[in-house]
């Protein structure tokens, strides 16, 4: 962020005003920017004891598509009801918060939005050059694959709004867009309510401005609650914290590659760990299309989500996939036990040993494919001597040449005008060498976390499949 204190204070004392004077709620905390890397956090102004409310947020300050009465979009939904039936209510909510930033001051939530960061860290945002250190990963091709949706959606569906609505949405571009979605999937949050709407998601004012830590928590559910009275979300420290220590969330159990997807940031001691790794029904095996048919059949292998919750998880594999595997070698005689391969049970020894051999020979193959991990650590150390002996990473840079910096989310980068000075436009350069250190240095990070998780994965399993065949010899 290179707003100076007395820009942040205002900026800071503003959103506090307008949340607390909507029925928000701060008790012994405050929002405050915790660090230039870190950015904006909720900070204890007392200390806290387990258990104790700091946070309430109304709905009704919320940005979510109910609170349409609230936006300078309101009308032209009114105008064009099919908005409200999109697949995914992101793109109406991306819809919304394009037109809301693009109406600054006029907009109900300018306060709020003001907070928020012009761009992002996650990999939508990395140049294609930085992209390329992501080859052969799971974030890499679903960037792509991202970058393509956002394309395709903006053409085909907001690009045609803009031009027909051009008081309220003139001028928004693709990038608009891209940050509109981006803020969604790093921000917002689902709320579970019990009743006929049953699910909402939202952006929570000063909710959002948690920060991430994998000890926060054994889920997100332990932290937030929803209360049907109040019809607010509410959060609670759950451990202690002392006064002028910040208080964290847990987003999700995220690998550091969700992290980085979705977030920007990876976490130096995260125990959550896994790649997502699926296996087809080969069209040459016996009774393929039953096979299919039953896979596509049940809720636990119907789809085969590449969401980074993990398959392969180094000391063995996901239910889901050990469920396909088994399913693919199921024989015909075995068909009447199905429900067990669906229950996660073993089928029989030939069964087992059938589903482990193919599973390894699909991972030895993938393995095979690897440069070595020691080339990546070798890579990843070098880049890491550079940002420790360069004049330019110093002392105040200590945090994020750790690498395990939470997410800088909210860096907000200010434009400079064409007569800046030589100062601020060699701290640009520095701020832009630093994070292109940081991104490649991430990229490193995740293709080594992806190759161990599948080496140590295929060697859990191969073990499994010695004792296997030694046990029924």
């Amino acid at each position: 962020m290179n707003a100076g204190p007395g820009q942040v204070d205002r900026i800071l004392d503003a959103f506090t005003g307008w949340f607390l004077k909507n029925g928000g709620a701060l008790q012994k905390v405050h929002v405050a920017l915790m660090s230039e890397a870190e950015g904006y956090g909720i900070m204890a102004v007392e200390d806290l004891k387990a258990g104790e409310l700091i946070l309430q947020v109304p709905l009704s300050i919320c940005v979510h598509i109910e609170n349409l009465h609230l936006s300078v979009l309101h009308d032209i939904v009114k105008a064009e009801p099919h908005l409200m039936a999109f697949d995914s209510k992101d793109e109406l909510l991306a819809l919304l918060l394009m037109a809301e930033r693009r109406a600054g001051s006029q907009s109900f939530w300018w306060p709020y939005l003001s907070l928020m960061p012009r761009e992002y860290d996650t990999p939508l945002y990395w140049e294609e050059e930085e992209r390329k250190y992501l080859a052969g990963t799971n974030v890499g091709l679903l960037t792509s694959m991202m970058e393509q949706r956002i394309l395709r959606d903006w053409h085909e569906i907001h690009a045609k709004l803009v031009l027909k609505y051009p008081s309220v949405l003139g001028g928004l571009t693709v990038e608009d867009y891209r940050w509109a979605l981006s803020t969604i999937w790093s921000r917002a949050v689902g709320v579970e309510r019990g009743d006929s709407h049953s699910y909402l998601r939202c952006l929570a004012p000063a909710l959002d401005m948690c920060n991430h830590s994998p000890a926060a928590a054994s889920c997100l559910e332990d932290l937030i609650k929803y209360d049907a009275q109040m019809d607010a979300l509410r959060l609670k420290q759950i451990s202690p914290v002392s006064r002028g220590q910040e208080c964290y969330l847990l987003y999700g159990p995220y690998s550091n590659a969700k992290l980085l997807y979705s977030y920007g940031f990876m976490s130096a001691q995260n125990p959550f760990r896994g790649v997502d790794f699926w296996v087809k029904v080969p069209s040459d095996f016996p009774h393929a299309e039953w096979k299919q048919e039953q896979l596509l059949a049940h809720d636990l292998t119907k789809e085969q989500p590449y969401d980074f919750r993990g398959t392969l998880l180094g000391n063995g594999v996901s239910v889901a996939l050990m469920v396909t595997i088994r399913l693919i070698h199921l024989a015909q005689e075995e068909f009447e036990d199905v429900e067990k391969v669906f229950r996660g049970e073993v089928v029989s020894l030939r069964n087992e040993e059938a589903s482990l051999r193919g599973l390894v020979r699909l991972l030895q193959k993938k393995v095979q494919t690897f440069t070595p991990v020691e080339e990546d650590l070798g890579a990843l150390a070098k880049l890491e001597r550079v940002m420790t002996s360069t004049p330019i990473f110093g002392d105040e840079d200590a945090q994020i040449r750790r690498l395990g910096v939470p997410r800088e989310k909210q860096a907000q980068e200010t434009e400079c005008s064409a007569d800046e000075d030589d100062k601020i436009r060699f701290e640009r350069q520095k701020a832009t060498l630093r994070r292109n250190f940081i991104r490649r240095a991430y990229a490193y990070k995740v293709v080594v976390e992806d190759k161990l998780i599948f080496q140590e994965t295929l060697a859990c399993l191969s073990h499994r499949l010695q004792e296997l065949v030694c046990g029924g010899s």
